[in-house]
């Protein structure tokens, strides 16, 4: 299955199970960000589990806050975080509190114990 890579935001399949979403470009994550985010959700028959990846600074545009606050519930099944420090920590709080705040999430210490949450949510749907 193909990579999405935005410049900011890369999507990869992982063990048929989730999405990793790696932010790894400082910088704003904009609505042309989402519109290539959605469209790469959109080939999936059903909704998808998301690992996020922290590897840089970044913030989101009130644009793209709007749009992942209206369509995250539709294509998302849950939503998990791994924290590299207290500052993380804190960003997933207020995506779960806000933006993400009707689909499942949950913050991990380490990759391999987000991805063992995910089992609950069984594959990744397949692909249209």
């Amino acid at each position: 299955m193909e990579t999405l890579e935005t410049g900011k935001v890369r999507i990869t399949p992982e063990e048929n199970q989730y999405l990793l979403f790696t932010l790894y470009n400082d910088g704003e994550v904009t609505s042309d960000d989402m519109s290539d985010i959605r469209e790469y959700l959109a080939q999936f028959d059903g909704k998808v589990s998301l690992l996020v990846l922290r590897e840089s600074y970044y913030s989101f545009s009130s644009e793209a806050l709007l749009i992942m606050t209206r369509e995250a519930g539709s294509m998302i099944n849950a939503v998990a975080y791994v924290d590299r420090s207290p500052q993380d920590k804190l960003l997933s709080e207020y995506a779960e509190k806000t933006y993400l705040r009707n689909i499942p999430v949950q913050s991990f210490q380490s990759q391999d114990e987000a991805a063992s949450w995910f089992e609950q949510y069984g594959p990744l749907p397949s692909r249209l």
